[in-house]
């Protein structure tokens, strides 16, 4: 049995937001479900490898992935951006370090109804709380 599977939980965004000390970008579908206790750092996704890559988990972008993305174009950036938004409904999306979020990703984020957070936490800080 896969210990990293749980059975569908919802919770409502304010409640996460507030656990979390998080700050609440995009409301999106208004609720948080989870299925997985997992969390992903989408640095290979958004480098073109999807095997393996499981859109149930909390996708957490920290200065690796911002900066790699920043690299691109916006064009370019859109179209890696919304590959991972297309694999599935992925729970939310938390940038760690007050990085700003890029406008690809909340124009993708809103396209999938997909709520954005952001914390000044250092990403490996994020990844423990979570």
């Amino acid at each position: 049995m896969n210990e990293n599977v749980l059975p569908r939980a919802t919770v409502m965004l304010e409640k996460f937001a507030g656990d979390m000390n998080l700050e609440m970008l995009y409301a999106g579908r208004g609720i948080l479900t989870f299925t997985s206790i997992s969390v992903d750092r989408p640095g290979l996704r958004l480098a073109g490898f999807y095997n393996y890559f499981d859109a149930d988990r909390i996708l957490l972008i920290g200065l690796t992935e911002h900066e790699y993305m920043r690299s691109f174009k916006p064009d370019e950036r859109r179209e890696k951006i919304g590959k991972l938004f297309e694999c599935g409904e992925i729970p939310c999306v938390i940038f760690a370090r007050d990085l700003p979020v890029l406008p690809e990703f909340m124009e993708c984020a809103r396209a999938s109804g997909t709520p954005i957070f952001r914390t000044g936490k250092v990403t490996s800080s994020v990844m423990a709380d979570l």
